[in-house]
């Protein structure tokens, strides 16, 4: 059984990053036409739209102290969804890409915190590994074209307060699936960062015309709604489930490589040798911090 649900965790794994790494090409070509704040918008609005029917045909019942709960640990998530938007128009992409590796080391902390669980030789020695990996598919294009590294310090800053929140909600999310299943604990996540967005929209004024979008934009954004964030958070949430929440965040480890991958077919985008092997590095990481499910506590309820 355990050897079962050591795969079942590295399958679930890998089937977030491609999942939620096709979201990348995609997005590049929505936002050849929308802005990013007006194309998250949309996104999650038609998430919701999807995910609201099911709910109420599922007929849950949740407690006004259930539902805040809910929302307290999804806001940790629908921050980080704001924040890196703002992060990422005032600092560089690679930047960006290096400052997210470290979210499975501090998952791995503050899942030592609050769910007493204990960071053991094994999975510290698979975050180092997928971390070298990563490094190495960023790292590589940024010396080669000698692109823009440091970023803005407001921008880092943004971006590392968005980690920090985002690697909370994973540790957190765990202590919920005894009580809530991975849909409902997606479902929290998209309606709260859509009632976000709709109350933020007066003042950020993204308006559009949907009319004038092509065709490919929409189905760019169809596979973001639907695909990209409700099929990429329910597997997320299995993945937290069954592989633990360190494990679960090493997702951010091989999704470069599947993304690039992604936009060879969909962008024509060019594989490198270096590509390959920072992915190889990573999903070996990966495999050794979910070779070893540990026993996790619940915090307190909210």
């Amino acid at each position: 059984m355990n050897q079962y649900k050591r795969f079942l965790g590295l399958f679930l794994i890998v089937l977030a990053a491609v999942v939620g790494a096709g979201s990348t090409p995609f997005s590049k070509f929505a936002l050849r036409e929308l802005s990013p704040l007006s194309f998250t918008l949309i996104r999650f609005v038609i998430a919701s739209a999807v995910i609201l029917p099911i709910l109420f045909f599922q007929k849950i019942r949740l407690t006004f102290s259930e539902i805040r709960t809910l929302v307290l640990i999804s806001a940790l998530s629908t921050a980080n969804t704001m924040l890196s938007i703002f992060g990422t128009q005032r600092t560089t992409a690679n930047i960006v890409q290096m400052l997210y590796t470290a979210v499975p080391l501090v998952a791995a902390l503050f899942a030592y915190w609050f769910l007493k669980e204990r960071l053991t030789p094994r999975k510290l020695w698979g975050v180092l590994v997928g971390f070298v990996g990563v490094m190495i598919l960023i790292l590589l294009p940024i010396i080669e074209n000698h692109s823009s590294f440091a970023g803005d310090l407001i921008g880092n800053l943004i971006i590392i307060i968005a980690i920090l929140s985002f690697s909370l909600y994973v540790v957190l999310s765990k202590s919920l699936h005894k009580k809530y299943s991975p849909f409902l604990l997606m479902s929290a996540y998209v309606l709260t960062t859509t009632v976000v967005q709709l109350l933020l929209l007066p003042f950020t004024k993204q308006y559009f015309n949907p009319a004038a979008l092509s065709s490919g934009t929409w189905l760019a954004i169809l596979y973001t709604s639907v695909v990209g964030t409700i099929g990429y958070y329910v597997v997320y949430q299995y993945a937290i489930k069954d592989a633990g929440p360190v494990a679960a965040s090493t997702i951010l480890y091989i999704q470069p490589a599947v993304a690039a991958v992604w936009a060879f077919f969909l962008l024509g985008e060019h594989l490198t040798t270096g590509l390959v092997i920072g992915g190889l590095i990573s999903l070996v990481g990966v495999s050794i911090v979910s070779s070893k499910k540990q026993p996790l506590n619940s915090i307190e309820k909210l």
